[in-house]
């Protein structure tokens, strides 16, 4: 399902190390399924190990995907908030990198298509 509304995600991190490529990109891909129209911004909260040069590596393999950097630790909410508030989209998806949540991404932009003006997923934890 594709369609000409511009979608942004935002995704706030911190500290998500090797992984962070990889989700990037299951991301983008989620995201392309769903839309020719579409923006990631990746805020990073003030990482402390190599999250920002892996992402920053990322970005030139990405495209329509941009980075913001907050100089100190934020609250989550205000990281996200930092995010949203610098979106195009006539969508805007705040989550995370988790591929849960990747997986729902589909469902969530056709909810909010289909008229919806909140979209909440609630992700199931995982079995200890």
């Amino acid at each position: 399902m594709t369609s000409t509304q511009l979608v942004s995600v935002v995704v706030a991190l911190r500290d998500e190390g090797p992984d962070v490529e990889v989700r990037l990109h299951a991301l983008q891909a989620a995201l392309a399924s769903c839309t020719d129209e579409r923006e990631i911004l990746v805020v990073d909260n003030a990482s402390t190990d190599d999250t920002v040069g892996r992402v920053r590596d990322a970005l030139r393999r990405l495209p329509d995907t941009r980075l913001l950097c907050l100089s100190r630790r934020a609250e989550a909410e205000a990281a996200i908030f930092c995010g949203v508030e610098r979106a195009l989209g006539d969508l805007v998806v705040s989550m995370s990198l988790h591929e849960a949540e990747i997986a729902f991404l589909p469902t969530v932009i056709a909810a909010a298509r289909d008229g919806s003006e909140l979209v909440l997923v609630e992700v199931p934890s995982p079995a200890p």
